[in-house]
């Protein structure tokens, strides 16, 4: 009997044709399920046509990774704890927490500030997370000018982020795909979420499947539209305040850690009657 979970960060390499997965399926294997949010969606139907190739397409159950929401949930803005950071209380704060490397798209988040400094919008862009292109990164922000718009925070302690995403307006993952990766999943946009946050991504890889219809997503590296989006969202707080209800409404209904891996016992059970 095997029990096949396949992690948020599978790849192609496992889940298309002639992947690990088509290897367990042509050799016989008595796959019960498959529990997993796949890179791409596509990905995903191929993996569910395999199985219903071998008639067993109703082993298949999909369950997301989750944060524990009674953590990450919206709550006052600790300004002391912004100002620690080095962020200011009255401006409007788009945060960015995870990787400082090009296929995470960070240097679209400079290009858009230098489009919304230029516009005279009074906004900061916190950047919490490290990376290769760090140095890289600050000279870049150095050059354009735009030292003013953006703060840098070193690796924050997990148990202090949620503090972090209570102080942005809006939590932004501009990832870039390539030939060999797409965004699996982001974390950090479940996280942001769950606190209440609005979401602005990137339309790649699996943001689409976990933003849903309660954030916004734009062409991946388009730093002008990143740009106008965020020039909406400043000006319609109405809009904000709306998405700030949608992220968290749906950060409880799908990526509730608690009841995720309740519902992966269930699946255990299942398999082991």
């Amino acid at each position: 009997m095997n029990i096949l979970v396949l992690s948020p960060h599978t790849d192609d390499g496992e889940l298309g044709a002639g992947g690990t997965i088509a290897r367990f399926l042509e050799e016989g294997s008595d796959v019960h399920y498959v529990a997993f949010s796949a890179p791409r969606p596509e990905l995903k139907e191929e993996c569910i046509r395999s199985l219903k190739m071998l008639r067993t397409e109703e082993k298949v159950v999909s369950i997301y990774p989750g944060v524990d929401i009674s953590r990450f949930k919206p709550g006052p803005k600790d300004v002391d704890f912004g100002r620690q950071l080095g962020m200011s209380s009255d401006r409007f704060t788009v945060l960015y927490v995870g990787q400082f490397v090009s296929w995470k798209g960070v240097y679209n988040l400079v290009y858009a500030g230098k489009i919304l400094k230029e516009a005279k919008r009074d906004v900061q862009f916190v950047l919490v997370g490290s990376g290769a292109q760090n140095e890289t990164l600050q000279k870049l922000i150095r050059y354009a000018a735009l030292e003013d718009c953006f703060v840098f925070g070193d690796s924050i302690p997990y148990h202090n982020l949620e503090r972090l995403y209570q102080l942005a307006d809006v939590f932004v993952l501009p990832s870039l795909p390539s030939m060999a990766w797409q965004e699996q999943f982001g974390m950090v946009l479940a996280e942001a979420m769950a606190c209440g946050v609005p979401v602005l991504a990137s339309n790649t890889g699996s943001i689409p499947e976990v933003v849903g219809d309660a954030g916004l997503l734009f062409p991946p590296g388009n730093f002008w539209e990143l740009a106008e989006k965020l020039k909406y969202l400043m000006e319609n707080r109405g809009i904000l305040n709306e998405l700030r209800e949608k992220v968290r409404k749906r950060a409880v209904e799908k990526f509730d850690a608690q009841k995720n891996a309740e519902k992966i016992l269930e699946v255990y059970h299942e398999v082991c009657r």
